[in-house]
């Protein structure tokens, strides 16, 4: 019984005491397969829902090995992806992970050479190898290997089910993580494609996008927002001066202070950015910030006139970041504030013109961080204070 026997029988056997014990035992032998098969579509279950909740390749394949690991115990695990490109297969473990190799058809044969090329799948006994092509609608686009060492059973048929029915959960859940983030990346283009256009038209403002997307990231992260909230402000911050499309040379590149009635036109930009964006359904969620990355807690800004929490979130961390740029860069009508002189402005104005929590915790980042040190611009300090002009 301590080696593992269910029951014994004492001599002289009874047949009948023999035929009920073995009925028993295949009882038993039944409810524990029964058990399993259970285990096993409850695995699958919390393994297809933690899955799909992703759309992020790593965390994708982390769940993956972590579920494989508990049910198969191998001392071997592969995984390879072929890359949006079409021409290259990706390594997503081991010592190669991430590395890059190139394949030029979608042939099963060659896939599978390439990955135990890339992988350094090793050498265990066939019984003990499992392979599996990743396939996602009807075509392949990976490989998973899994390897047990001769002291380990072999993979017996139920096991080879249950592992392709592991990787054809998987294979959908990375080839749709795959395509998202093919389309974001193409999405992101757009927007510096978009991002390039109104920087191209005036030379004092090139990068100014970019580094107030830098300054408002920071500053969403050190405020605690989400990940989601952060990814808004991200692109609100590359594109909130894109209405200046629509503001006339004569008016955007005066190297002088612009009047009354030309002070009006370039204050439509937001309202002008809107309208170009609003085109774009991907983009739809930022509107807001861009619309009021130019008003100001007391009511006095534009183009609506909003005051106080009435304003975004994202258009008043915004606002602060766009200011500091603006204030520490050369313009054609005036050299750059020190960062020192830019930090002491937007104290000034802060409950005014801008967020007074959200100026404070901006100054404490910058003071900290010394951000504009990180990517530096030509800046020429002057000993003036200067209006916000961005």
């Amino acid at each position: 019984l301590k080696l593992g026997a269910l029951d014994y029988i004492s001599k002289p056997v009874d047949a009948e005491q023999l035929q009920k014990t073995i009925r028993t035992a295949l009882e038993l032998r039944r409810v524990h397969h029964e058990k399993e098969r259970l285990s096993d579509f409850v695995l699958m279950y919390q393994f297809s829902q933690a899955i799909a909740t992703s759309l992020n390749i790593t965390e994708q394949t982390d769940r993956l090995l972590e579920f494989i690991i508990r049910r198969f115990a191998p001392i071997h695990i592969g995984l390879s992806l072929i890359d949006t490109d079409g021409e290259t297969l990706v390594a997503l473990t081991g010592a190669a992970k991430h590395e890059h190799l190139p394949i030029t058809a979608f042939d099963e044969d060659q896939l599978r050479t390439a990955h135990h090329h890339l992988i350094n799948v090793p050498p265990v006994p066939a019984d003990r190898l499992l392979e599996v092509v990743l396939r996602s609608r009807d075509r392949p686009i990976g490989m998973l290997t899994l390897g047990r060492s001769e002291s380990q059973p072999v993979f017996d048929a139920t096991e080879r089910h249950l592992i392709e029915v592991f990787a054809s959960q998987a294979a959908v859940a990375l080839d749709n993580a795959r395509l998202y983030h093919a389309l974001k990346d193409q999405h992101e283009q757009t927007i510096a494609a978009l991002v390039g256009a109104i920087e191209a038209r005036d030379s004092y403002t090139y990068g100014h996008s970019r580094q107030v997307t830098r300054y408002a990231v920071k500053l969403a992260r050190e405020l605690g927002l989400s990940d989601a909230e952060i990814e808004q402000i991200h692109y609100a911050g590359l594109l909130h001066d894109i209405g200046k499309i629509g503001v006339r040379d004569d008016i955007l590149l005066k190297p002088g202070p612009l009047t009354a009635e030309e002070l009006l036109v370039m204050q439509r930009h937001p309202e002008i950015g809107v309208r170009i964006l609003a085109q774009i359904r991907g983009l739809r969620d930022v509107l807001p910030i861009i619309a009021a990355h130019h008003e100001r807690v007391d009511g006095n800004g534009y183009p609506y006139g909003l005051c106080g929490e009435e304003i975004p979130l994202g258009a008043r961390i915004l606002a602060v970041a766009d200011a500091f740029e603006a204030l520490t860069a050369d313009r054609a009508y005036r050299a750059a504030l020190d960062p020192e002189q830019a930090l002491q402005i937007l104290q000034r104005g802060r409950g005014i013109h801008w967020d007074a929590h959200i100026v404070d915790t901006f100054v404490r980042l910058m003071r900290r961080e010394r951000l504009w040190e990180q990517v530096p611009r030509l800046r020429q300090a002057v000993p003036t204070t200067s209006t916000v002009d961005s």
